[in-house]
Protein backbone atom coordinates (compact mmCIF):
# COMPACT_ATOMS: atom_id res chain seq x y z
CA UNK A 1 0.00 0.00 0.00
CA UNK A 2 2.82 2.34 0.49
CA UNK A 3 3.54 2.03 -3.43
CA UNK A 4 2.27 4.13 -5.37
CA UNK A 5 2.02 1.52 -8.31
CA UNK A 6 2.91 -2.56 -8.05
CA UNK A 7 4.60 -4.99 -10.25
CA UNK A 8 6.14 -8.12 -9.27
CA UNK A 9 9.41 -7.59 -8.67
CA UNK A 10 8.86 -4.73 -6.85
CA UNK A 11 6.64 -6.46 -4.66
CA UNK A 12 9.25 -9.32 -3.66
CA UNK A 13 12.10 -6.92 -3.33
CA UNK A 14 9.85 -4.91 -0.06
CA UNK A 15 8.18 -7.91 0.56
CA UNK A 16 11.06 -10.65 0.65
CA UNK A 17 8.33 -12.98 -0.83
CA UNK A 18 8.63 -15.06 -4.00
CA UNK A 19 4.85 -15.44 -4.93
CA UNK A 20 3.85 -11.82 -5.62
CA UNK A 21 2.93 -11.83 -9.52
CA UNK A 22 0.02 -14.59 -7.84
CA UNK A 23 -1.03 -12.78 -5.14
CA UNK A 24 -1.57 -9.65 -7.25
CA UNK A 25 -3.27 -11.70 -9.50
CA UNK A 26 -5.46 -13.22 -7.04
CA UNK A 27 -6.49 -9.67 -5.40
CA UNK A 28 -7.54 -8.19 -9.18
CA UNK A 29 -9.71 -11.13 -9.62
CA UNK A 30 -11.81 -11.10 -6.11
CA UNK A 31 -12.51 -7.25 -6.65
CA UNK A 32 -9.94 -6.38 -3.59
CA UNK A 33 -9.57 -2.86 -4.66
CA UNK A 34 -7.02 -3.65 -6.96
CA UNK A 35 -6.64 -3.27 -10.83
CA UNK A 36 -4.11 -3.90 -14.13
CA UNK A 37 -2.56 -0.92 -15.55
CA UNK A 38 -1.45 -3.09 -18.73
CA UNK A 39 -3.06 -5.42 -20.69
CA UNK A 40 -0.40 -8.02 -19.70
CA UNK A 41 -0.57 -8.02 -16.17
CA UNK A 42 2.59 -6.62 -15.34
CA UNK A 43 1.93 -3.36 -13.57
CA UNK A 44 -1.17 -2.62 -11.04
CA UNK A 45 -2.38 -0.18 -8.43
CA UNK A 46 -4.79 0.04 -5.46
CA UNK A 47 -7.66 1.93 -5.20
CA UNK A 48 -6.54 5.38 -4.37
CA UNK A 49 -8.76 5.53 -1.42
CA UNK A 50 -8.35 2.47 -0.13
CA UNK A 51 -4.48 2.24 -0.33
CA UNK A 52 -4.34 5.24 1.76
CA UNK A 53 -6.26 3.67 4.25
CA UNK A 54 -4.11 1.07 4.18
CA UNK A 55 -0.43 2.71 4.35
CA UNK A 56 -1.75 5.27 6.98
CA UNK A 57 -2.87 2.46 8.85
CA UNK A 58 0.92 0.48 8.10
CA UNK A 59 3.10 3.77 8.72
CA UNK A 60 0.95 4.13 12.67
CA UNK A 61 2.04 0.19 13.49
CA UNK A 62 5.39 0.56 12.47
CA UNK A 63 7.38 3.86 11.31
CA UNK A 64 10.36 1.76 11.09
CA UNK A 65 8.82 -0.76 9.21
CA UNK A 66 6.94 2.10 6.70
CA UNK A 67 10.51 3.38 5.94
CA UNK A 68 12.08 0.33 5.34
CA UNK A 69 9.89 -0.53 2.14
CA UNK A 70 10.26 3.14 0.93
CA UNK A 71 14.20 2.40 1.28
CA UNK A 72 13.79 -0.56 -0.34
CA UNK A 73 11.36 0.80 -3.41
CA UNK A 74 13.70 3.68 -3.70
CA UNK A 75 16.75 1.71 -4.77
CA UNK A 76 14.46 -0.57 -6.80
CA UNK A 77 13.66 2.17 -8.78
CA UNK A 78 16.37 3.86 -9.44
CA UNK A 79 17.73 0.79 -10.48
CA UNK A 80 14.72 0.63 -13.24
CA UNK A 81 15.57 4.42 -14.30
CA UNK A 82 12.15 5.31 -12.91
CA UNK A 83 13.06 8.62 -11.00
CA UNK A 84 10.03 10.14 -10.20
CA UNK A 85 9.03 6.98 -8.27
CA UNK A 86 12.60 7.13 -6.87
CA UNK A 87 12.86 10.65 -5.41
CA UNK A 88 9.43 9.76 -4.01
CA UNK A 89 10.30 7.07 -1.95
CA UNK A 90 13.68 7.96 -0.90
CA UNK A 91 12.24 11.48 0.44
CA UNK A 92 9.18 8.87 2.31
CA UNK A 93 12.17 7.15 4.27
CA UNK A 94 13.99 10.71 4.49
CA UNK A 95 16.74 9.58 2.65
CA UNK A 96 17.44 13.05 1.73
CA UNK A 97 21.06 12.11 -0.38
CA UNK A 98 19.55 9.69 -2.41
CA UNK A 99 16.82 11.75 -3.42
CA UNK A 100 18.99 14.70 -4.01
CA UNK A 101 21.35 11.90 -5.99
CA UNK A 102 18.36 10.59 -8.00
CA UNK A 103 17.16 14.34 -8.99
CA UNK A 104 20.12 15.19 -9.94
CA UNK A 105 20.31 12.14 -12.58
CA UNK A 106 16.78 13.21 -13.33
CA UNK A 107 16.77 16.97 -13.51
CA UNK A 108 19.64 16.39 -16.74
CA UNK A 109 16.67 14.55 -18.70
CA UNK A 110 13.74 17.13 -17.59
CA UNK A 111 15.94 20.49 -18.14
CA UNK A 112 16.57 20.04 -21.59
CA UNK A 113 12.85 18.25 -22.18
CA UNK A 114 11.48 21.66 -20.82
CA UNK A 115 9.60 20.48 -17.63
CA UNK A 116 10.94 22.94 -15.59
CA UNK A 117 7.70 22.33 -13.13
CA UNK A 118 8.69 19.48 -12.16
CA UNK A 119 12.10 19.99 -11.33
CA UNK A 120 10.68 22.95 -9.34
CA UNK A 121 7.96 20.58 -7.79
CA UNK A 122 10.72 17.69 -6.34
CA UNK A 123 13.50 20.20 -5.43
CA UNK A 124 11.04 21.95 -3.07
CA UNK A 125 10.93 19.06 -1.10
CA UNK A 126 14.72 18.36 -0.96
CA UNK A 127 16.21 20.31 1.93
CA UNK A 128 18.30 23.14 0.74
CA UNK A 129 21.72 21.93 1.98
CA UNK A 130 21.42 18.98 -0.21
CA UNK A 131 21.17 21.13 -3.25
CA UNK A 132 23.92 23.21 -2.67
CA UNK A 133 26.28 20.71 -2.04
CA UNK A 134 25.45 19.78 -5.41
CA UNK A 135 26.04 22.44 -7.14
CA UNK A 136 25.70 20.32 -10.60
CA UNK A 137 22.30 19.71 -9.07
CA UNK A 138 21.65 23.56 -7.87
CA UNK A 139 22.90 24.55 -11.58
CA UNK A 140 19.82 22.58 -13.17
CA UNK A 141 17.35 23.63 -10.59
CA UNK A 142 18.44 27.21 -10.99
CA UNK A 143 17.73 27.10 -15.25
CA UNK A 144 14.25 25.95 -13.72
CA UNK A 145 13.77 28.54 -11.63
CA UNK A 146 14.92 31.08 -13.90
CA UNK A 147 12.89 30.29 -17.02
CA UNK A 148 10.13 29.84 -15.06
CA UNK A 149 10.69 33.42 -13.19
CA UNK A 150 10.56 32.33 -9.49
CA UNK A 151 13.25 34.80 -8.89
CA UNK A 152 12.66 34.46 -4.70
CA UNK A 153 13.85 30.66 -4.95
CA UNK A 154 16.21 31.63 -7.21
CA UNK A 155 18.21 33.83 -5.18
CA UNK A 156 19.71 31.38 -2.33
CA UNK A 157 21.40 29.09 -5.17
CA UNK A 158 23.32 31.68 -7.15
CA UNK A 159 24.42 33.10 -3.72
CA UNK A 160 25.63 29.55 -3.19
CA UNK A 161 27.01 29.58 -7.30
CA UNK A 162 28.38 32.60 -7.00
CA UNK A 163 30.96 31.12 -3.68
CA UNK A 164 31.54 27.84 -5.71
CA UNK A 165 32.62 29.85 -8.88
CA UNK A 166 34.62 32.06 -6.83
CA UNK A 167 36.51 29.80 -4.97
CA UNK A 168 36.73 27.01 -7.52
CA UNK A 169 34.98 24.77 -5.84
CA UNK A 170 33.28 22.97 -8.34
CA UNK A 171 35.62 20.09 -9.82
CA UNK A 172 33.16 17.21 -11.05
CA UNK A 173 29.73 19.87 -11.95
CA UNK A 174 29.38 22.15 -14.93
CA UNK A 175 31.00 25.58 -14.70
CA UNK A 176 28.50 27.81 -12.75
CA UNK A 177 29.60 31.06 -14.80
CA UNK A 178 27.26 29.56 -17.39
CA UNK A 179 23.93 29.37 -15.48
CA UNK A 180 25.28 32.85 -14.15
CA UNK A 181 25.99 34.77 -16.94
CA UNK A 182 22.55 33.89 -17.64
CA UNK A 183 20.87 35.32 -14.43
CA UNK A 184 22.34 38.44 -15.07
CA UNK A 185 21.09 38.52 -18.99
CA UNK A 186 17.37 38.32 -17.18
CA UNK A 187 18.79 40.96 -14.65
CA UNK A 188 19.64 43.34 -17.32
CA UNK A 189 23.18 43.45 -16.23
CA UNK A 190 24.76 42.59 -19.83
CA UNK A 191 28.42 43.95 -18.53
CA UNK A 192 28.58 41.14 -15.79
CA UNK A 193 26.88 38.39 -18.26
CA UNK A 194 29.77 39.01 -21.01
CA UNK A 195 32.69 39.19 -18.24
CA UNK A 196 31.33 35.75 -16.90
CA UNK A 197 31.05 34.24 -20.42
CA UNK A 198 34.47 35.44 -21.60
CA UNK A 199 36.27 33.63 -19.35
CA UNK A 200 34.98 30.16 -20.16
CA UNK A 201 36.48 27.60 -22.55
CA UNK A 202 33.03 27.19 -24.61
CA UNK A 203 34.29 25.14 -27.84
CA UNK A 204 35.86 22.80 -25.51
CA UNK A 205 32.56 21.88 -24.19
CA UNK A 206 30.43 18.58 -24.21
CA UNK A 207 28.05 19.83 -27.17
CA UNK A 208 24.92 16.70 -25.59
CA UNK A 209 22.65 16.38 -23.47
CA UNK A 210 22.61 19.08 -20.76
CA UNK A 211 25.98 21.31 -21.86
CA UNK A 212 24.43 21.27 -25.12
CA UNK A 213 20.80 22.69 -23.35
CA UNK A 214 23.60 25.38 -21.68
CA UNK A 215 24.88 26.57 -24.38
CA UNK A 216 21.98 26.69 -26.43
CA UNK A 217 20.88 29.12 -23.49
Amino acid sequence: SLLTRLTAPLCDVVTGRQDSQEVLLQLERSGLFVHSLDSDCRWFKYHSLFSTILAESFSRKSEAQAREVHARAARWHLEQQQYEEAVHHALACRDFALAADTLNVWASQLTVSAHLMTVERWSDRVPLEHIVNRPDLAIKIAYSLMFLRRHQKLRPLLDHLRRYSVSGEVSDATNPALVLAMAEVFEDDMPRAFANVDRLQLHDRDNAGFPAFELGA
